[in-house]
């Protein structure tokens, strides 16, 4: 099998990437920057025309997790690297086996029912993250529509693990510097997901008949609060954590923000991390087992004593001494 993975010098595409080649997949990369020596990586700007298209000419898989993430960024740079990109690798998978895409659970905004199905409509914020998932995930639903492409949608909750920036990495930097504080104590639902459970819930969607042409939550299952899930990471961190009225955080968040983007680095604290933290429900994964026979296999205990094996080993926290006893 020849698979094709957009993004593969970032956190998805890279777990995606070591998966394939572990199944004997031959892996092409395409990103905008080097990726890892494991795999072929082709240098390329999917929001441009470009001989990269090339490389998806035949692939029984195509891969596409390439998109701008985080908070920094103008609305255009969102639309070229999220949505023009997307509408590029649509059209470029026409004669590829099939195209599974990473969208995000950020598309159904705020006002949901708990569980969330799939078919709940979408919700654009005002926010170029969430706005822009929408639209690429729209291209991509209005290609199948007209088939012109055999692609399946995975919208990820809030993907940990290691290599995870968003949810593992920043969340310990911020604690180690006694930046982070829950807001509203414990207030709001997180859906977190172990990375290698998106891994397998998007190739399980891809490789299934009854996967292709529609869309799926890939979440781990169960909503989690947010003292629950970032308890973990003060438990590892060794500190305590921290709560802040909503006031006070939302009054805070703008001013933050602002000058963390006159430096270009993401903010520790903004409205839309605020907003995210303060959801009031989770997403039912319930279509992905009915259809595809998926269910997640990492439990938030399991998966975070492995992220913590990773932090430790990349000398993100430190190494654990050796508790037992010795001498002559």
């Amino acid at each position: 099998m020849r698979a094709v993975v957009t993004g593969s010098s970032g956190f998805l595409g890279r777990a995606f990437a070591r998966h394939l080649l572990r199944l004997g997949a031959e892996v092409v990369g395409l990103d905008l920057v080097p990726g890892p020596p494991e795999w072929e990586t082709r240098l390329a700007d999917l929001s441009r025309p470009g001989d990269w298209t090339g490389a998806l000419v035949g692939a029984d898989l195509v891969v596409h997790t390439a998109a701008r993430v985080g908070e920094v960024g103008t609305s255009a740079q969102f639309r070229a690297q999220t949505v023009e990109s997307t509408r590029r690798v649509v059209a470029a998978s026409a004669d590829a086996g099939r195209l599974l895409h990473l969208s995000s659970i950020v598309v159904h905004g705020r006002a949901f029912p708990d569980p969330c199905p799939e078919h709940h409509p979408v919700q654009p914020t005002g926010n170029p993250y969430t706005d822009t998932k929408i639209a690429s995930e729209h291209a991509v639903l209005q290609a199948m529509a007209a088939g012109r492409v055999r692609a399946s949608v995975i919208r990820p909750g809030d993907v940990y693990g290691p290599g995870s920036r968003q949810w593992t990495v920043r969340a310990v930097e911020m604690l180690k510097a006694g930046t982070f504080a829950l807001v509203d104590g414990d207030r709001g639902v997180l859906s977190p997901v172990f990375v290698d459970d998106v891994v397998g819930g998007g190739l399980a969607v891809a490789d299934h008949p009854a996967g292709r042409g529609d869309v799926f939550h890939v979440t781990g299952g169960v909503g989690v609060t947010p003292r629950d899930f970032f308890g973990h990471y003060a438990r590892m961190a060794g500190v305590r954590l921290r709560s802040v009225p909503p006031g006070v955080a939302r009054a805070a968040a703008p001013l933050v923000a602002g000058a963390f983007k006159l430096v270009g680095k993401a903010p520790p604290l903004s409205g839309r991390t605020l907003e995210y933290v303060t959801h009031p429900g989770t997403y039912s994964i319930q279509k992905a087992a009915d259809l595809v026979g998926w269910r997640p296999e990492v439990g938030l205990d399991e998966g975070m004593r492995r992220t913590e094996a990773w932090l430790r080993a990349e000398g993100l926290l430190e190494a654990k001494r050796d508790s037992g006893g010795g001498g002559d």
